[in-house]
């Protein structure tokens, strides 16, 4: 489902270009930090370049399989953040086929962040109210109540095939999610006119800031509730590195590696906006595309001041903006662990090691 609504985007990019929030405006006098933010590739908090770090998530869409969880565990490795601690990232994990042991384990031992992605992905952008709270609160109980993640800690949402409208907004919003990442921000245009100028997450007191690809652009205001932009990714000469689909590249291993380390590049060059590694399960299938993933990360992290934060440690930087030598003392972005030692006991953690 999800792969053919990515090989139709580009057909569908001139109708898409109707579905965009053109009046969109937001006042920053108004819109100011912690709780607001205008949608802009200006960088958080007007800190000088060279003190901004350099933020790659890492944010895995899919249903946590056993093979899924060893690919995952591949994509991370034994990389580490400039403080010492693991780098992490997101798992929007749907419910449907998946082991709720292995997310335990990704959350409470690996340190992941948990968001969901729905129970069975049945929802479209025509679903209402009920279907998507049925889905995304539905899929945060069994979450919280079978892999024993706690409610307050799932803040996260993807839609289902990215698709969305206003009544999926309405739920994030009425249930307290932190954030949403559905919107997909094509390069080129809007705020990412360039490679080197990329949109920084904002949120959506004042609508949708971005061309709404798959789904109804929100025409309404979700007051507090912040976009993670699903950035795209480019050739070295500006175009769209789609080829049959978005995220769930036709492509071998050299050709994606190249393209990861061009957008890393770009921006370490240019605003420093947040690059994202969206990783699908058909991404994580092809053993040869987890491995360009897991070289990528490797290779990112040799780079001066890169960090790999969950969503959550990413907006909370955003609202609050501390320099990369102040980050390695800032408690947002201390070492987790959720592991108790002692006798074992059935919370996805090896206790008595």
């Amino acid at each position: 489902m999800r792969a053919k609504v990515f090989s139709l985007l580009l057909l569908l990019f001139s109708a898409a270009l109707a579905n965009v929030a053109t009046d969109y405006q937001c006042d920053p006098s108004k819109c100011v930090a912690p709780n607001c933010r205008c949608a802009s590739s200006n960088t958080p908090g007007g800190l000088d370049l060279a003190t901004v770090p350099q933020f790659v998530w890492i944010a895995f869409d899919a249903p946590i399989t056993q093979d899924n969880y060893k690919a995952i565990l591949t994509v991370l490795g034994a990389t580490k953040n400039p403080n010492g601690c693991a780098a992490t990232g997101t798992v929007f994990a749907s419910t449907q086929y998946s082991n709720f042991w292995l997310i335990e384990r990704l959350a409470n031992s690996n340190g992941l962040e948990i968001g969901t992605a729905g129970m069975d992905r049945s929802t479209s952008k025509t679903s209402d109210y009920a279907a998507f709270s049925q889905q995304i609160t539905g899929g945060r109980k069994a979450l919280s109540s079978l892999a024993g993640i706690p409610k307050s800690s799932i803040k996260g949402n993807r839609a289902a095939g990215l698709l969305y409208n206003n009544n999926m907004f309405q739920v994030v919003k009425d249930n307290g999610f932190l954030y949403d990442c559905s919107i997909l921000e094509p390069i080129g245009q809007g705020f990412s006119p360039s490679v080197n100028q990329q949109i920084w997450p904002y949120t959506l007191d004042y609508g949708a800031g971005q061309v709404c690809w798959t789904g109804e652009c929100p025409s309404k205001a979700y007051p507090g509730v912040w976009e993670i932009p699903m950035w795209g990714y480019n050739n070295q000469d500006g175009s769209a590195f789609y080829q049959d689909n978005v995220f769930d590249p036709v492509a071998t291993y050299d050709q994606l590696l190249t393209m990861l380390k061009n957008q890393l590049t770009w921006r370490l060059e240019g605003n420093k906006a947040p690059m994202g590694l969206f990783l699908s399960e058909h991404w994580l299938s092809n053993s040869e595309y987890v491995r360009a993933a897991a070289d990528f990360v490797t290779w990112a992290a040799t780079n001066t001041n890169v960090w790999f934060p969950t969503g959550e440690q990413l907006i909370k930087w955003v609202q609050s903006p501390v320099t990369a030598s102040a980050m390695k003392t800032d408690t947002r972005f201390a070492c987790s662990s959720s592991c108790p030692k002692g006798s074992e006991v059935c919370d996805g953690c090896d206790n008595n090691n």
